[in-house]
């Protein structure tokens, strides 16, 4: 690999630019901040003044988590979450846990649950790998289903978006995201020993203004599982104000569907 020539900001090795910046510690080689996106943008070279775009839209910030809940042979129900973080939000928690001691970041995650669900053993991975995600895993101990006849399960756990960002009835300028996003949760569930499912939400799939955007629900019980995919899609970083209101009721949607439980009900 030969570097031909590089100067602040680009660098080009084997004939690929490769655009740089310096103000961004732990940050991944060739990544730019995303507060970069913001519009266009100059290449300046001794004799040219080269126009680029950097636009949001060109981003992407992808979200895998993963829930395996299953009976224990002693009794109980236990589980293990695993999360991985896109290229930002992963910069965000490294920058985060510079100033953040590790048992004051699990009691913030704690609070994201009931007091029902207890978390232990909680690890982060690739901190110091800036190429890889920054993943989050924990186990998931569960009181609820120890002497309750019914219980009324929240299967998005501590992950469902609570709250519809976009308070306001009217708005009168653009909706600029830092990035387009895909965030994909997946849960499977072995229905608690003495339980069987009472109550289950539908399946769903909507798209946001035709093809600006999908949410997705599909959840199903499979022999002794329960198994969802939840998955929401944006594929515009920003939305014209004329989109406010498709916007602001695909969240709303999102944010009531999330909430949904899943019943179970003690077998007599």
């Amino acid at each position: 690999m030969n570097i031909i020539r590089s100067w602040a900001g680009i660098i080009i090795i084997d004939n690929r630019v490769t655009y740089l910046d310096a103000t961004t510690r732990k940050l991944e080689f060739g990544r730019l901040p995303s507060k970069i996106y913001n519009g266009q943008a100059r290449e300046i070279t001794k004799d040219l003044a080269i126009a680029l775009d950097f636009v949001a839209d060109s981003l992407k910030e992808s979200d895998v988590t993963n829930v395996y809940i299953s009976n224990m042979e002693k009794g109980g129900v236990e589980g293990s979450f695993n999360h991985n973080f896109g290229v930002y939000e992963s910069l965000g928690l490294r920058n985060k846990m510079t100033k953040t001691l590790p048992g004051d970041y699990k009691k913030s995650v704690q609070q994201e649950y009931p007091e029902e669900i207890a978390i232990d053993n909680l690890e982060l991975d690739s901190l110091k790998l800036l190429d890889e995600p920054v993943g989050l895993k924990f186990d998931l101990k569960f009181k609820s289903f120890e002497d309750n006849d019914i219980v009324y399960f929240s299967p998005m756990l501590g992950e469902a978006v609570k709250k519809n960002p976009f308070a306001a009835a009217e708005r009168y300028y653009p909706v600029e995201m830092p990035y387009t996003t895909d965030d994909t949760y997946n849960l499977m569930m072995e229905i608690p020993k003495g339980y069987k499912v009472d109550e289950l939400p539908k399946s769903v799939r909507v798209n946001l203004n035709e093809n600006d955007g999908m949410f997705e629900y599909l959840i199903s019980v499979e022999g002794d599982y329960v198994r969802l995919r939840c998955r929401m899609l944006l594929r515009k970083a920003t939305y014209l104000n004329e989109d406010y209101q498709f916007l602001r009721d695909f969240y709303a949607f999102i944010v009531k569907k999330e909430a949904e439980q899943v019943v179970f009900k003690k077998t007599k």
